[in-house]
Order: structure tokens, then C-alpha cells, then sequence
């Protein structure tokens, strides 16, 4: 989450004060897709039910609201978990 909000940060720079920090974003970029590509250990996920719950709530906030990068981090911090949790949980269940 931490290399999110810097990512999003560096980007928002960027756009407000004309900034490049394309190369500092993609270094940021491969350091979370290597976090991502670890294996999700089943003992760390939710359970299935869970998974399925919280997968229909997130698809319906998308479907009703087509958001920014910016309400989804919001989106995120308001149900406890972020998109990469419930797709980790998605790929451990196999859904």
C-alpha cells in the first residue's frame, strides 16, 4: 500500500508540476509487481465465502461508480482491503 500511495503521489507531481518521475515510478512499479507475483499462501487468505462475498461488493462499487485510481485507493481504505488482497484471495480459492 505504501508503494501505491508513492506511486500515486509521484504521478499526481507529474500532473500538477509537470515533473518526471517516470523512471523513479517504474522502479517503484516492478518492486509491487514482485510483491504480487509471490505465492499467496491458502493459511493467509480469506475463506471462500469471504472471497466471494467481498469479490460481487468490489465488481458492484466498479460497475455503479467507473472509477479514478484515486477512489479506488479511497474505496480501498474504507472496506480494509485493497484490490491486491482480493485478487491474491481470488487466484488462492482458484474463483
Amino acid at each position: 500500500d505504501i508503494l501505491r500511495q508513492k506511486i500515486d503521489g509521484l504521478r499526481l507531481d507529474e500532473v500538477d508540476n509537470g515533473a518526471d518521475h517516470k523512471a523513479e515510478i517504474a522502479v517503484l512499479q516492478a518492486r509491487l509487481q514482485a510483491i504480487k507475483d509471490e505465492p499467496v499462501q491458502a493459511s493467509t487468505t480469506w475463506t471462500r465465502e469471504t472471497t466471494i462475498s467481498r469479490r460481487a461488493a468490489w465488481n458492484a462499487w466498479v460497475k455503479a461508480n467507473r472509477p479514478t485510481t484515486l477512489m479506488v485507493r479511497k474505496q480501498e481504505q474504507s472496506q480494509g482491503y485493497t484490490v491486491d488482497d482480493l485478487r491474491a484471495a481470488i487466484k488462492a480459492h482458484n474463483l
